[in-house]
C-alpha cells in the first residue's frame, strides 16, 4: 500500500531520479520536438475575426492576399501594433491585485522570402509617420533651447528638450533604458530579423544582463539604474512592443534551452506564415482600404497618457465584469489543467499565455470602442471570449513551434506515467497471471482530460516503449508478465528513499510486481 501511495504522488512534471551503481543522477532534459500531446491538448486553429470591426476584417484578407500570407499574420501583426500605439496609458484589471499592461510582441515565423516584410512595414506607417512628427518637434524645440542657451547662458529655466520615440529598430538595451525613461508612452521595436536582435544581448559584454532586463520589459517592472559617474535613475513605467521575423531554419540555434528555462521564449507570440507556394497577386491596397487602419492607430495614439501628481503615469483602467470574470477563470483553470500533461518546457508557455488573454481583452475593447477610453470602462464577456479563442490560436502556433526541434516526437512522458500507476491501480484485477489492457486503457483515461484519451494502439505503444509486452489470447490483449522488467520499471520512476528505509521499500515494492505478474496476494 505504501508503494502504491508513493506511486500515485510521482511529480507529474517527470523530473524522474535513475538509480545506477548506487548513485541517483538527475536526467537531463533537452528541447524535446512537437508531441501528440502537445496536438491534441492545443491544435492548430484558426484565427477568429468576428470582433474586429468590418472594414478592418476586410483588410486583414485584402492584405493576405496582397501580400501573400495568412490573414491570420496579419491579424497578428496589427494587434502588436495597437498593443504599441495604446502602449501605458492603460492597465486591465483581473482583480486588485493583478493589473495587466496591453504590451505584446510577436514573432513571425516564415523563411526568408515569405512575405514577412512588406506588409509589416505597410501596417507601421502610421506609426513611422508619428516617429517623424516626433523628430521635428524634437529639431524645432531643440533649435529653440540651443538659441536660449547662446543668448543667455545663465538661463537656468531652459530645459532641454527630450526626443519622444514611437519606434525603434537597431537598438541596445541601453539605448531602450534610455528611449523608456524619455518616453514613458512606450514604443514598439521593430526588427525585420529577430536573430540579429536576439543575438545582440550582451553583445559587448562579458557578463551582461540584457536578457534579464528584457524579461523586466515584458512586465513592465520598474527599472532602477545605477552606472558609475552617471548616477542613478529610477524609472517606475517600463514597457514596449516587439515585432519581428525569424526562420524557422535558425529558430532553435536563436531560442535554445535557456530560452525555455527562463521564459524569454514563452513571452513571444508565434504566428506561422505556411510553407507553400505563393502565386502572384493582382490586388492592391488602396489608400481607402488603409485608411481604416490609419485611424485606428491615430485612436490609440490619442488616448492620454494621465499623469498623478507625483510626475508619475495615471493608467486608465479597464476592468472585466463580473460575467467575464467568471469565463477568464473558467478559461484559467482550463488551460493551467491541462498544462500538466505538457513537458516542462511546453508548460512554460501556458501562464504566459493567461495573461496574454487578459491584454488581447484590453485590445480588443479599444479597437471596437465608438468613443472615448476613459478609466473605469468595464469588459465584457463577450469581447473576454473573442480574446480567449485567439489565445487558442496562438497556443496552438506555440505547440508547433516544437516540429522545428529535434527530439522524441512520439507521445508525452506523463503518459507513462499514467501507464505505471494504472499498473499499480490493478494489481487487484490480475486474473491466471494476466491483466487485460482494455483494464489497462479504462484506468489510464479516468485520470486523462478528454482530449488527452489514449486508445489501445497508444497504451501497447506506451507499454512497449516502457520494456513491457502484450500478446493477445482467447481474443483479447493481455499484458505479457515479466517481474525482472516491472522492478526495473519501478525503479526507475520510484525516487530512492533514505539508506534505513530503502531495502524495507524495495522487499513492499517486489512483493506488489509479484502479485502484478501472478494475481496472487503476497502477504
Amino acid at each position: 500500500m505504501a508503494v502504491q501511495q508513493l506511486l500515485l504522488t510521482i511529480n507529474i512534471f517527470w523530473r524522474f531520479k535513475l538509480k545506477t551503481e548506487n548513485k541517483v543522477v538527475e536526467l537531463v532534459e533537452a528541447v524535446e520536438g512537437l508531441t501528440e500531446t502537445e496536438v491534441e491538448l492545443f491544435p492548430a486553429v484558426e484565427f477568429p475575426f468576428n470582433k474586429f470591426p468590418e472594414d478592418l476584417r476586410q483588410l486583414v484578407e485584402k492584405m493576405g492576399e496582397a501580400y501573400g500570407v495568412t490573414s491570420a499574420c496579419v491579424a497578428s501583426s496589427m494587434i502588436t501594433v495597437v498593443s504599441a500605439a495604446i502602449g501605458n496609458t492603460v492597465r486591465v484589471k483581473v482583480k486588485d491585485s493583478w493589473n495587466e499592461p496591453i504590451f505584446i510582441w510577436m514573432a513571425i515565423l516564415g523563411k526568408t522570402g515569405s512575405g514577412k516584410t512588406p506588409f509589416v512595414r505597410s501596417l507601421l506607417n502610421p506609426v513611422f509617420k508619428k516617429q517623424n512628427e516626433s523628430v521635428r518637434d524634437y529639431k524645432k524645440m531643440e533649435a529653440v533651447y540651443i538659441k536660449t542657451k547662446k543668448s543667455n547662458k545663465d538661463n537656468e529655466d531652459a530645459v532641454e528638450p527630450k526626443l519622444i520615440h514611437y519606434y525603434m529598430s537597431d537598438t541596445t538595451i541601453e539605448s531602450v533604458e534610455e528611449n523608456t525613461k524619455n518616453s514613458p508612452r512606450g514604443f514598439i521595436i521593430h526588427c525585420d530579423e529577430l536573430a540579429g536582435f536576439i543575438k545582440s544581448h550582451n553583445q559587448y559584454k562579458k557578463d551582461g544582463a540584457d536578457r534579464q532586463r528584457y524579461l523586466e520589459l515584458w512586465n513592465c517592472n520598474p527599472w532602477k539604474r545605477d552606472r558609475i559617474g552617471r548616477g542613478s535613475e529610477f524609472i517606475v513605467d517600463t514597457g514596449c512592443s516587439i515585432l519581428g521575423g525569424i526562420q524557422p531554419s535558425i529558430l532553435p540555434g536563436i531560442f535554445k534551452v535557456d530560452s525555455f528555462v527562463d521564459g524569454f521564449l514563452p513571452r513571444i507570440l508565434i504566428t506561422i506564415i505556411e510553407d507553400k507556394p505563393v502565386p502572384f497577386s493582382k490586388t492592391e491596397i488602396t489608400a481607402s482600404d488603409i485608411q481604416p487602419w490609419e485611424d485606428l492607430i491615430s485612436k490609440c495614439y490619442d488616448i492620454t497618457l494621465d499623469k498623478k501628481d507625483t510626475g508619475e503615469n495615471k493608467h486608465k483602467i479597464l476592468s472585466l465584469t463580473e460575467e467575464a470574470i467568471n469565463e477568464f477563470a473558467q478559461f484559467h483553470d482550463r488551460y493551467t489543467e491541462r498544462s500538466m500533461y505538457l513537458s516542462d518546457k511546453a508548460a512554460g508557455f501556458i501562464p504566459k499565455l493567461i495573461s496574454y488573454t487578459i491584454r488581447l481583452s484590453g485590445i480588443l475593447h479599444i479597437i471596437n470602442s465608438s468613443g472615448t477610453i476613459s478609466d473605469g470602462d468595464n469588459i465584457d464577456v463577450e469581447t473576454i471570449k473573442i480574446a480567449i479563442r485567439i489565445t487558442d490560436y496562438f497556443a496552438g502556433q506555440s505547440m508547433q513551434v516544437f516540429k522545428y526541434y529535434s527530439g522524441n516526437k512520439n507521445i508525452s512522458h506523463i503518459n507513462k506515467a499514467e501507464v505505471v500507476k494504472a499498473l499499480l491501480d490493478l494489481k487487484d484485477n490480475v486474473k491466471n497471471g494476466k491483466l487485460s489492457l482494455s483494464h489497462i486503457v479504462e484506468n489510464v483515461n479516468s485520470k486523462l482530460p478528454c482530449v488527452c484519451k489514449l486508445s489501445n494502439q497508444k497504451v501497447g505503444y506506451l507499454l512497449s516503449e516502457l520494456g513491457l509486452s502484450t500478446k493477445i489470447s482467447g481474443g483479447y490483449s493481455h499484458l505479457v508478465s515479466d517481474v525482472k522488467k516491472l522492478e526495473d520499471l519501478f525503479c526507475f520512476y520510484i525516487k530512492p528513499s533514505t539508506s534505513s528505509t530503502k531495502k524495507k521499500e524495495l522487499t513492499k515494492k517486489e512483493m506488489v510486481t509479484k502479485q502484478l505478474c501472478t494475481g496472487k496476494e503476497i502477504l
